[in-house]
């Protein structure tokens, strides 16, 4: 068993690291997604839509916290981007 388990960390170490040395506090501090639950605002967002947060846009924060190093710009009212999916792609797949 013990073999198991190490054999799997040696083979999982670097994912792992990964995941929590880049991508949590990256997600955390500089963009997220969303991906939309409902109808509500359709046509223009369908269900299964991505939307994406840019967080860098309003201030630059410490992963992981909530303290802000600088702060540039508030959260406008409305501050919704989309584009158009492209014509020959099906969105229903």
């Amino acid at each position: 068993m013990t073999e198991f388990l190490s054999k799997t960390w040696r083979e999982w170490q670097g994912y792992i690291f990964f995941f929590v040395l880049v991508w949590i506090p990256v997600r955390s501090a500089v963009v997220d997604y969303s991906p939309v639950p409902t109808g509500s605002m359709n046509p223009t967002i369908l269900e299964g839509d991505v939307a994406w947060i840019d967080k860098l846009a309003y201030s630059l924060r410490v992963p992981l916290t909530t303290i802000h190093m600088k702060q540039w710009g508030g959260n406008p009212r409305a501050a919704i981007l989309w584009w158009c999916f492209p014509p020959r792609m099906a969105r229903d797949s």
